[in-house]
């Protein structure tokens, strides 16, 4: 029914926000090349004056390049997303992919430190864990995947009535 959903949206309404849907519906089902197409589309259809969601666009676009194994353009699109707006969320964990699955652990702390420090995701803390493993730095790399699954575990956990978890 979802994906019914975002197909009458593309007809009734095609612009960035049903383009970026219909990708991710794309993607859901194993289609890479059409989601890129439909990202491509919504990135397209995006404002020149919203750099924000020109940043979202392009982060995504690396997503899809990423999962396609398309390193190179990956990484143009990271880093136009960061460029686009500096420190964006998933341009920086973007690149920190990147820098651990081309060895450069490293520049992958470099880049998640001031995230570890401020407002840190599981996605922070399980790839500072893959770039500690790769630095020989066993206990740090145990110590931030036991809390990158600590935290993966409380953002899963149901949202109680006030708002407790």
């Amino acid at each position: 029914k979802a994906f019914d959903a975002f197909d009458r949206m593309l007809a009734q309404r095609p612009d960035a926000t049903s383009y970026a849907r219909a990708s991710y519906a794309h993607e859901l089902q194993g289609d890479i090349s059409g989601a890129l197409t439909l990202m491509n589309m919504a990135d397209s259809a995006t404002s020149a004056h919203d750099v924000e969601s020109q940043a979202w666009h392009a982060a995504q676009l690396a997503h899809l390049h990423f999962t396609a194994r398309d390193l190179t353009a990956a990484a143009r699109e990271f880093a136009r997303a960061d460029a686009l707006f500096p420190g964006h969320p998933f341009a920086v964990i973007g690149l920190a992919r990147l820098d651990v699955s081309a060895q450069r652990p490293t520049d992958a702390l470099a880049r998640l430190a001031p995230r570890l420090e401020t407002a840190p995701t599981s996605d922070d803390f399980q790839l500072a864990g893959d770039a500690y493993a790769q630095l020989g730095q066993l206990d740090d790399a145990r110590r931030h995947h036991a809390l990158a699954a600590a935290l993966a575990q409380a953002e899963k956990a149901p949202v109680t009535p006030g708002g407790n978890r």
